[in-house]
């Protein structure tokens, strides 16, 4: 089972805890790290606030959107507002991908469209990827 990982480029910590706790069980896909090494020029851009050229752009948002298409789940970590989160989120929807979001503030899940689009909410990261573990397991049942 394939999982992108969408949720603001400087969440770090997200990633990070999901790729130390789940890397066994899942195959994760997290946008921020490219086998190509690009994206590493690009991720000191984003944290130093640098404007991108429009190759930079189109790398990016293309990039994404193949790993999106590939996936199985999207889990999109919300702490603050992003659009980029938003788009991927979007974006998946419209390829029916299967959208989790993980909210541990409780204040995306209320928005309308947010709502709209994913398919389940959760509070914590180990509650997501219970629920994940859970759905391999019928899965694998079947």
């Amino acid at each position: 089972m394939k999982i992108y990982l969408a949720g603001q480029s400087e969440e770090k910590s997200y990633r990070d805890e999901i790729k130390n706790k789940y890397h066994d069980m899942f195959k994760l896909i997290d946008p921020m790290y490219d086998e190509k090494c690009l994206i590493k020029n690009l991720q000191s851009k984003i944290m130093n606030k640098e404007l991108f050229t429009e190759n930079d752009v189109d790398y990016i948002v293309e990039s994404d959107k193949m790993k999106i298409l590939e996936c199985d789940y999207v889990v999109a970590f919300v702490e603050k507002f992003s659009a980029g989160t938003m788009m991927e989120i979007i974006f998946a929807f419209e390829r029916k991908k299967t959208i989790l979001l993980i909210d541990p503030l409780c204040k995306f899940r209320y928005e309308v469209w947010i709502r709209y689009h994913v398919d389940q909410s959760f509070n914590t990261i180990d509650d997501c990827f219970n629920f994940l573990l859970n759905e391999v397991g019928k899965i694998n049942n079947i």
